[in-house]
């Protein structure tokens, strides 16, 4: 459990974070906003004009799939909740020189593998 605690309570920070933002901007994905995301997809699947009812065929199949919708209902909220971050701050832009940037970049990346390990650690201790 020690060895897997920082990744939780970032996680769980996290998790109450984003909650929070979501309901203090009355963040919702409507199943309009559902089906047009999976129409998009089958579009961009096929890369070919298909008619309507073809595509409305797949995304009513896609529909039937509770996992799968749970995961794109929050893969929207997600994109909707960053919108509203994105509003809130105040980007500027910061020249770094490559080994500067290369080096922050190694860095996110080993502590996304930390916490991506760690996860799966998480998840394998509850199915045991």
């Amino acid at each position: 459990m020690e060895r897997e605690y920082e990744a939780f309570a970032e996680n769980l920070r996290w998790s109450l974070t984003r909650d929070q933002i979501i309901a203090k901007n009355n963040i919702e994905v409507t199943d309009a906003e559902l089906r047009e995301d999976y129409a998009k997809r089958v579009r961009q699947y096929f890369q070919v004009d298909l008619p309507d009812h073809l595509i409305e065929g797949s995304v009513d199949r896609l529909m039937k799939d509770q996992k799968e919708i749970d995961e794109t209902r929050r893969n929207l909220e997600t994109d909707k909740l960053f919108e509203v971050i994105r509003s809130l701050v105040t980007i500027s832009d910061k020249p770094i020189d490559s080994k500067a940037f290369n080096m922050i970049l190694e860095e996110v990346t080993q502590k996304a593998e930390q916490t991506q390990a760690a996860a799966e650690a998480i998840d394998a201790d509850i199915v045991e």
